[in-house]
């Protein structure tokens, strides 16, 4: 098995797969797939990354986690940078220690697929 990242192209297929994880939980989650396709859109230009799991050139499922930097002041000259990842919907988050910097050392950029 593999991981694929999604794109914003994969946004209307990824809607579909959420549509039947909907039903399939018994949800009363009202919205339709093109309502699901603009809700995926958002995630996807916002802090959230999808990726597909794919197993013999086929689609088996998918998942959308919500991606964010936390700095932590470790030293009163050092900072460190975490990695955090929440599923979607659940209450779980991870932090991925990624790596120690003094403040001078720090240039900004954007992730946005937007």
């Amino acid at each position: 098995m593999k991981l694929i990242p999604a794109t914003l192209d994969d946004c209307a297929h990824l809607a579909r797969m959420n549509k039947q994880l909907i039903v399939a939980e018994g949800s009363d989650n009202p919205m339709d797939e093109g309502a699901l396709t603009i809700r995926m859109q958002g995630f996807l230009c916002g802090t959230y990354r999808a990726w597909f799991f794919v197993r013999d050139d086929e689609i088996i499922g998918y998942t959308l986690l919500g991606i964010h930097w936390l700095i932590w002041r470790v030293f009163p000259s050092m900072y460190a940078i975490f990695l955090l990842l929440s599923r979607f919907a659940a209450k779980a988050m991870v932090a991925v220690p990624l790596h120690c910097y003094a403040p001078n050392s720090i240039t900004s950029h954007s992730n946005s697929m937007c």
